[in-house]
């Protein structure tokens, strides 16, 4: 290249060969070419860009790699010529292979001492991307008009050119700095600088990697993806390293709003299923989230429990609120099917197969396709249907009973049992294969007598429920009334209460509740009398050698008795009497035409 050494500002040939290495790990192409376009050099960025080597493609003429027109074109119609010494166009090269790259062609003339025109210096920038983000481009272009004026006038001396690069930068909308091998910034564009300022902390340069920062502080901070590559010369040596900051600021506020997000849907899910499943037990409240955590998923899961707890509440809950909402929701209770018509409920059969099949029946599993399959009492499940639930689990995919055809399903199953299944195992009654396929996510109901306060809560609840049924309007429950429903066992669990308050409603004539009108067992059964505690009625004002029918007619005309002399206050008549309420309660419950 005799004419390059004409000039006085490319005598510096080290820097141009490091100024090459820098523009490499920027990926920006440089080529010089003479006055009638042929090629003198071009750094590895542009041979990767154009998939030739440098010798197919240094000293060879421009046109050989495009055809007459493209040149043409090239030269003369694209090209947007601002003066006689730079210009710039959007066009795009072939490659090897013939694809088209979209380039932004930055051309300056070189000159020599005698200001005439010598070669060409052309950067070509790799703006595929920048096409997907057109405002960016724009942005990026207003950026490298001020970089290309930089290299018309930074030509004479080295620090110059230095200037030149920095400027080129500013068409990156990335941060980018540039550091020596003892981390002093050599180059760094506008961006770094708006991120850094004078108070750079610099990044310790030991090794390259590609780590998340943060800068800033406490109330403002701004994330960014940083990456440091290594800038080494032709034996293979560092000289320098290029950092380059990618803000991620938005994305670390969106995803931290996705979060938000989540918390508050998980928040309202939980509500609504407060709303479903009425409670304020804490236990209660664990076993709600712990069914919500896993709604999403399509694990099995396993409902333990106490009959009427509420299992098929808390089922349908975990698949209202899974990914499989809008689809079906089929249940079936286990323990109420003869054992010969469970398989065919279950996994369908084809007409004629057994006495009774007059039509096909395609069985829930099918009928759940895509949604949820209930299985209620699944302790209660004989050993031959084990076997076949256990395949139609592994395999997905079930047979009706008479048919040589499989058919595959695909369901999210849900199962519960009041049962000790692990106990059941033990003792050889049920799969532990089986077992452990469906306790794959395990919940546990608490009983309702483990509930404190949700006795009154539901107790009130189905007050309003079935009040609406008849004519009487019920205010609540006596004091008196609570008493005894808090110190009930409930081994029916909520079925049970439900019963007891459909039973009081309709021996209430008023507008509370009683302890009269409730069952004559919840009496006898409440947790009231201490054991020290002797039923002194008899003792106290009933003769002791009389007979036994005498003996509760004594005992009637006492209570009664005591009860007209304090106008049928209760409490009243039971001090005078030497007894406790709930004692009285239970006399009076004894003796039914007492009121």
């Amino acid at each position: 290249m005799p004419e390059l050494r004409q000039t006085s500002h490319f005598d510096d040939l080290e820097w141009i060969r490091k100024s090459k290495k820098l523009l490499n790990a920027l990926n920006i192409g440089f080529l010089l070419q003479d006055m009638d376009d042929n090629i003198l050099e071009a750094n590895e960025a542009l041979l990767k860009m154009n998939g030739r080597s440098r010798e197919e493609f240094v000293g060879h003429h421009v046109s050989e790699f495009y055809d007459e027109k493209e040149y043409k074109t090239l030269r003369t119609g694209d090209l947007m010529q601002i003066d006689s010494e730079y210009y710039q166009a959007e066009y795009f090269i072939r490659n090897k292979n013939g694809a088209k790259i979209p380039v932004l062609f930055i051309v300056s003339i070189n000159k020599n001492e005698r200001g005439e025109p010598i070669s060409e210096n052309v950067l070509v920038l790799d703006i595929s991307k920048q096409k997907q983000f057109q405002a960016r481009l724009k942005a990026a272009n207003k950026e490298l008009t001020a970089v290309n004026e930089a290299l018309r006038l930074n030509q004479e001396s080295l620090q110059n050119e230095k200037t030149k690069l920095e400027t080129i930068l500013f068409g990156i909308g990335d941060s980018v700095s540039v550091f020596d091998i003892n981390g002093r910034r050599l180059l760094s564009n506008p961006q770094a600088h708006g991120i850094h300022k004078k108070k750079r902390s610099v990044m310790p340069l030991e090794a390259c990697r590609d780590e998340i920062v943060t800068l800033g502080n406490g109330k403002k901070q701004r994330h960014f993806e940083a990456t440091v590559k290594e800038v080494k010369d032709s034996r293979g040596e560092t000289f320098a390293y290029v950092e380059i900051l990618k803000e991620t600021t938005d994305q670390v506020a969106l995803r931290a709003r996705e979060q938000e997000l989540q918390l508050i849907k998980r928040q309202l899910r939980q509500k609504e299923v407060a709303s479903e499943i009425l409670s304020t037990s804490p236990a209660m409240h664990k076993c709600i989230n712990a069914a919500l955590l896993c709604a999403d998923m399509e694990s099995t899961v396993l409902i333990t429990g106490e009959t009427g707890v509420g299992k098929n509440m808390i089922a349908a809950a975990i698949h209202n609120h899974g990914i499989r909402r809008n689809r079906p929701f089929v249940q079936v209770n286990c323990g109420a099917l003869p054992e010969n018509l469970i398989e065919s409920e279950l996994f369908g059969h084809v007409r004629g197969s057994f006495s009774g099949a007059v039509s096909d029946n395609i069985g829930l599993f099918r009928t759940a396709d895509s949604g949820t399959l209930f299985l209620d009492e699944v302790g209660d499940l004989g050993m031959p249907l084990q076997v076949k639930l256990l395949h139609a689990i592994q395999d997905r995919e079930v047979r009706p009973v008479g048919s040589s055809r499989t058919y595959k399903v695909d369901v999210r199953l849900v199962c519960a049992t009041n049962r000790d299944l692990k106990g059941l195992v033990e003792n050889g009654l049920f799969r532990q294969d089986l077992y452990y396929r469906l306790a794959v996510i395990p919940l546990m109901i608490p009983p309702l007598r483990e509930r404190g306060q949700d006795i009154l809560l539901l107790a009130n609840h189905f007050i309003v429920k079935h009040s609406k049924k008849g004519r009487r309007k019920k205010t609540g429950f006596h004091h008196d009334t609570q008493k005894i429903l808090l110190d009930y066992h409930w081994p029916g669990n909520v079925r049970e209460l439900e019963n007891v308050i459909e039973y009081a409603l309709a021996m209430s004539p008023g507008p509370l509740i009683l302890p009269e009108h409730l069952p004559v067992f919840l009496l006898t059964g409440a947790k009231d009398t201490p054991p020290h505690e002797p039923e002194k009625v008899a003792a106290s004002v009933v003769l002791p050698d009389v007979h036994h029918d005498s003996l509760a007619e004594s005992e009637k005309e006492a209570i009664l008795n005591a009860l007209w002399r304090c106008k049928f206050n209760q409490t009243r008549a039971a001090k005078e009497l030497g007894i406790s309420r709930i004692t009285l309660w239970r006399k009076m419950s004894k003796y039914r035409d007492l009121c």
